[in-house]
């Protein structure tokens, strides 16, 4: 007997989050729309993380699977990888192990993808908290927000297969980039051969402008369904050391490269310069956003000392240039002097 496909395959990537992957699991456990496999990823947690997800694996019934990486990744976007791979679901999702879903998240996107045909449904909203409470309760207060400044829309909105209008839009954060609030067509991901980059941060501002560039039916929904926990312990807060500043010039030198070869290949990038500038400057602007705490917490002397060690191994004479490039970018933003990235102007 062939084994039935579900609807949706959600990807939860789980590293020492106990206090909170278990508020997670229940969230997708009791969604309203049942038709779902649930694939955990331990990215060699060393707390109980692991012991959780496998107490809670009976409760779906055949429907979740548990695979752990031999070693840790670092980052959410190789776990996801891996989620990818092993899913069946038509859709898949990714959800953070200390995020949560309300209820009828599965049942609003996936009835959203099937009428409207789409290659990915998007949320620009979500609700927001900072309790390290593990479960959400009545009293917990929760708001409306968004990174992004998307449109206002009441219905789900296809977004015009307009490439330079979409960059454009993204640049001038008109699109929330973050990787989860989002319902793939799992096919699309597999045929376009989108996966995230193996970087410890900010991958999901790289697959989601690959996302708007190759996946034609991008469709907005309106409304806000993912629940974002913003703790101490979240990995946006484990950043700002001195060796974690080698990371960022990973991520940027990764970055750079991922977004240029796919403008490159693409007719409305290829030789619109001003346009590809600007995508590799929102990008980096992101990646200094986040290095300017890791200048304020540490000295110049320790910062220096540690990146360009590691740049001298990666790219031998260049590193006291490409050192002092990083520090000279840094410090326009220490001065508040950092320009914002460029927006070219339609001709």
């Amino acid at each position: 007997m062939k084994e039935s496909v579900p609807a949706i395959s959600a990807v939860v990537p789980v590293y020492n989050v106990e206090k909170y992957v278990g508020a997670c699991l229940e969230s997708i456990l009791y969604q309203s729309f049942q038709d779902f496999e649930v694939i955990v990823v331990d990215d060699c947690a060393t707390d109980r993380s692991p012991r959780i997800c496998e107490e809670m694996r009976p409760a779906f019934g055949g429907r979740m699977k548990i695979v752990r990486h031999r070693t840790n990744s670092g980052g959410v976007g190789t776990p996801r990888n891996t989620g990818l791979r092993m899913a069946r679901g038509k859709y898949v999702t990714f959800i953070d192990s200390d995020d949560m879903l309300i209820r009828s998240a599965f049942q609003d996107l996936y009835t959203t993808a099937e009428e409207m045909r789409a290659d990915v449904v998007h949320t620009d909203l979500y609700f927001a908290t900072e309790t390290e409470d593990a479960a959400i309760g009545n009293g917990t207060r929760l708001r409306v927000e968004s990174y992004a400044n998307p449109p206002a829309i009441k219905e789900p909105a296809l977004v015009p297969y307009d490439l330079e209008q979409r960059a454009k839009s993204y640049i001038n954060h008109q699109f929330l980039w973050n990787g989860w609030g989002k319902l793939f067509r799992r096919e699309c991901l597999l045929e376009k051969g989108l996966r995230f980059e193996d970087i410890p941060s900010l991958e999901d501002i790289i697959f989601t402008f690959h996302c708007l560039c190759r996946l034609e039916r991008y469709v907005r929904f309106p409304d806000a369904v993912y629940i974002y926990r913003s703790t101490p312990g979240s990995m946006t807060h484990r950043f700002f050391t001195a060796d974690y500043l080698t990371k960022f010039y990973e991520i940027l030198t990764v970055g750079f490269r991922s977004l240029d070869t796919l403008m490159e290949d693409m007719e409305s990038f290829r030789n619109n310069h001003a346009l590809r500038y600007a995508v590799l400057d929102f990008f980096a602007y992101n990646v200094f956003w986040y290095t300017k705490e890791t200048y304020a917490e540490h000295s110049l002397t320790e910062l220096d000392t540690t990146l360009r060690s590691y740049i001298r191994q990666r790219s031998g004479d260049d590193a006291a240039l490409l050192a002092y490039l990083f520090h000279a970018v840094n410090r326009l933003w220490k001065n508040d002097k950092a320009p914002p990235f460029a927006v070219p102007q339609s001709s």
